[in-house]
């Protein structure tokens, strides 16, 4: 669990970026992970990755790496490394962020 102290250190080093405490409750342990909200040119780079047949896994990873400030880089793929499917579920919480699965509503003008 991130303490206020840490919380405070990452907002700092991010100054001036949308950040959001992600938790996923893995068993008897919670993981937490600080990050950014996904810009225009992430998600054009997600989804030109994830066009790629076969590559869908690859694309969703490299998307959260892309988006995940802490923890840092060799943590977070120790984290993958061990439960690989931690990826998935941080795609579809930044996807989210991103307005994707969004509800909308039209009407005939």
């Amino acid at each position: 669990m991130l303490n206020q102290e840490q919380i405070d250190a990452v907002k700092a080093k991010h100054a001036g970026k949308d950040l959001h405490l992600v938790t996923v409750n893995l068993d008897d342990q919670e993981l937490e992970f600080v990050c950014v909200s996904p810009g225009k040119a992430q998600i054009s780079k997600y989804l030109q990755e994830v066009s790629d047949a076969g590559q869908e896994f690859r694309a969703a990873e490299n998307f959260v790496l892309s988006c995940t400030v802490h923890p840092e880089r060799k943590e977070l793929q120790a984290m993958f490394d061990k439960h690989p499917l931690i990826i998935t579920t941080l795609n579809k919480d930044l996807e989210k962020k991103a307005g994707f699965g969004a509800k909308s509503t039209s009407k005939k003008l």
